[in-house]
């Protein structure tokens, strides 16, 4: 028997071996659950910058960060979604700035000094962020007063200090991006060269003759020979850059659309005939309409001449009191009571001091202060709790009685120019003091009723069952997809997406079907998918992988083009040392007069379409030359150049002008577009946001 001793003494080595098998068992699940965060954290990666990852959990935290800002900015609480778009796009120009421009700014010393950021608030040149930001409402222009407000209020209050940083970053990257374009405007500067040329390209031209040959009109056998099996691939490689292709997919999908039947329509007549009924007979037609309409009612008051001109007999003639409806149009029913006249103002202004409900005794003191004449604004500045009417202070502007609350309205309108009061509304006790008010006119207000006549479940799940019938014979096969088109009878529609989509054209909320098109491979066929009371069954027919085209896919466009070019080149052997004339009856055609050619230059007439190649070539021949052939974008174009002329229309000056603005309208357009080819960028947020 193992006596105390041995178990302590052996018990040690017992106690090590278990202590070092569980860290061993420890350190391997931490390794393995590493491993498989690891894996996760790639698997979802919303994009790539210049190397640098761009993980799911830090993209989503940014959007929740800037989330924060725009509710500030935008006073919502929630968002709709063309909102969160503009969200996942500022979150990902944040990326763009940080991994390409950024580093770029500092290499080349565009940073922004102290200085210069005082000189953004209170210099010659204020920052546009500051100045789009703190615009007064009322005049529309830029307030510095409203902004230094803000400014001196950002040590006490949290929300400011955090709006405050935000805009700093917008107002810094904003002047490094402008040093940045007027450093490359500089560059733009025409020279004298490019100067001459823009006056030739505008005022020299050339008048002739020219005729076309349709590629189609000859035939393949007349220049095979000249073709070899490696002409293929030694255009692909030399002209690589026309066949780099972005991240796509190709979404065909079958639209089965929910709309009402025949029995819909009479159960919703039905239904509206009763409420009708008891619509007119309603005391409170405001109150019934607003528990009884389908759509929000307009409890605003309107004037004669702003009413829908169908009311206004109901409102001021001879229908008055009475009814207006039920009346249907397309699926929807309408119904209408006037509800109240009132004699009111357009417009008015005040200014108030808002305190919290319970402080009645403080308010009363306040309008005490204000009566013998101490300083509103100084007043709502230490007591007012609308931190937003504080920066004017506690000015409202110009408001619409109908654009505050009915008992704050009411009060404003109901008082007299000058006059300080008090009114209690959802939003707590206002003190307040009319500023202006203009003349009353008589206003109706109207009850109206919307009803639509919606598709019932019955019909709903008839048609889902449509969906369902056709999914189940596609048999989750692109192939299977196309079959069930056709003994369906149904045509489906087709959309090319890039990862810059959100939506679908004519499917408004269509963001989780795109999701699930960048998610899926090529020849997955969907689930139904219920959007815009519709049920959609889609199918990927094609994925496009970012980079270069495969060179099998784009090989039957590269041997038109070549067919194309031997051809041209087979119609300049046949001319050679005709006359034009004689070129067009050799082959079957007749010649065209061709007239003020220059190489500004869009279309000519004579010539058809868009051929930029005829237009140079021709705008640049001198007269007497030989006829020559251009291997045009529709077909192979014979000229000959009889006269050139110049018009001198444009003079030097007008051509150092035209320069300039066309580079200014051309660095704008092209420098995103420049960064963007240069950089190594990889854009998942399709299969996320």
């Amino acid at each position: 028997m193992a006596t105390l001793n041995d178990l302590r003494t052996k018990g040690g080595w017992i106690i090590a071996i278990i202590v070092a098998v569980s860290m061993v068992a420890f350190l391997l699940g931490d390794f393995f659950n590493s491993g498989a965060s690891m894996a996760t954290e790639r698997k979802m990666r919303v994009g790539e910058i210049n190397g640098e990852n761009i993980g799911y959990t830090d993209f989503y935290n940014r959007v929740e960060e800037l989330s924060d800002i725009y509710t500030m900015l935008w006073g919502a609480s929630s968002f709709t979604s063309e909102q969160y778009d503009a969200i996942y796009d500022g979150v990902w120009q944040q990326y763009f700035m940080e991994n390409i421009y950024t580093p770029g700014f500092k290499k080349m010393g565009l940073n922004v000094s102290e200085a210069e950021q005082v000189d953004m608030l209170n210099g010659t040149y204020i920052s546009p962020v500051m100045t789009t930001m703190f615009t007064n409402p009322t005049t529309g222009v830029f307030d510095q007063a409203m902004m230094m407000t803000f400014l001196a209020s950002v040590e006490s209050t949290p929300q400011y200090a955090t709006l405050w940083n935000y805009l700093k970053r917008q107002m810094t990257e904003e002047r490094q991006m402008s040093n940045f374009v007027n450093l490359v405007a500089a560059g733009f500067n025409p020279n004298e060269l490019d100067v001459n040329q823009a006056m030739t390209a505008a005022n020299d031209s050339a008048s002739g003759k020219a005729f076309s040959v349709d590629y189609l009109a000859l035939a393949d056998s007349l220049i095979m020979n000249t073709l070899s099996d490696n002409d293929v691939k030694e255009y692909y490689n030399n002209h690589k850059n026309l066949f780099k292709q972005t991240d796509a997919r190709t979404v065909n999908y079958v639209v089965f659309d929910v709309l009402p039947t025949d029995a819909d329509f009479e159960a919703a007549a039905s239904t509206v005939a009763e409420m009708a009924a008891e619509f007119a007979a309603s005391e409170t037609p405001l109150q019934y309409a607003t528990l009884n309409s389908q759509e929000s009612v307009d409890a605003n008051y309107y004037k004669e001449d702003a009413l829908p001109a169908a009311y206004v007999s109901y409102a001021f003639g001879e229908d008055k009191g009475k009814m207006y409806g039920p009346i249907l149009m397309g699926n929807t029913y309408t119904m209408a009571r006037l509800a109240e006249i009132k004699n009111m103002p357009d417009s008015l202004n005040a200014r108030h001091i808002l305190l919290a409900a319970e402080n009645e005794s403080k308010a009363d003191s306040i309008v005490t202060l204000l009566r013998k004449g101490a300083d509103f604004a100084a007043l709502a500045t230490e007591f007012s709790i609308d931190e937003v009417a504080n920066l004017e202070g506690g000015e409202l502007g110009m408001f619409a009685p109908e654009q505050m609350v009915t008992e704050f309205s009411d009060a404003c309108i109901n008082a007299r120019v000058g006059q300080v009061f008090t009114v209690k509304t959802s939003f707590g006790t206002h003190i307040v003091e009319l500023l202006a008010k203009s003349a009353s006119s008589p206003k109706a207000q109207f009850a109206t009723i919307v009803y639509n006549v919606d598709p019932s479940e019955a019909t709903q799940q008839e048609v889902y069952n449509k969906a369902n019938a056709f999914l189940a014979s596609a048999g989750n096969t692109v192939d299977g997809f196309n079959a069930a088109l056709s003994a369906e009878g149904l045509t489906a529609q087709s959309a090319m997406l890039s990862a810059q989509n959100r939506s679908i054209v004519g499917l408004d909320n269509s963001k989780e079907l795109v999701r699930w098109a960048f998610n899926g491979k090529q020849g997955d066929v969907s689930t139904i998918f219920d959007i815009d009371d519709k049920y959609i069954v889609a199918s990927i027919p094609t994925v496009v992988e970012e980079g270069y085209a495969p060179i099998k896919e784009v090989s039957s466009v590269i041997s038109r083009t070549l067919k194309n070019e031997a051809k041209a080149k087979y119609v300049a052997e046949q001319i050679e040392g005709l006359s034009i004339e004689a070129a067009a009856e050799k082959f079957g055609v007749t010649v065209s007069e061709v007239s003020d050619v220059q190489f500004n230059s869009y279309i000519v007439e004579n010539v058809g379409g868009m051929e930029p190649k005829f237009i140079g070539a021709f705008s640049a021949a001198k007269a007497g030359a030989a006829p020559a052939v251009v291997d045009g974008v529709s077909s192979i174009i014979v000229y000959q150049v009889d006269s050139n002329s110049n018009a001198e229309t444009m003079t030097y000056d007008d051509a150092k002008v035209y320069l300039e603005s066309y580079g200014s309208y051309y660095l704008e357009n092209r420098i995103d577009q420049a960064i963007f080819e240069e950089s190594k960028i990889v854009d998942n947020r399709a299969k996320y946001f």
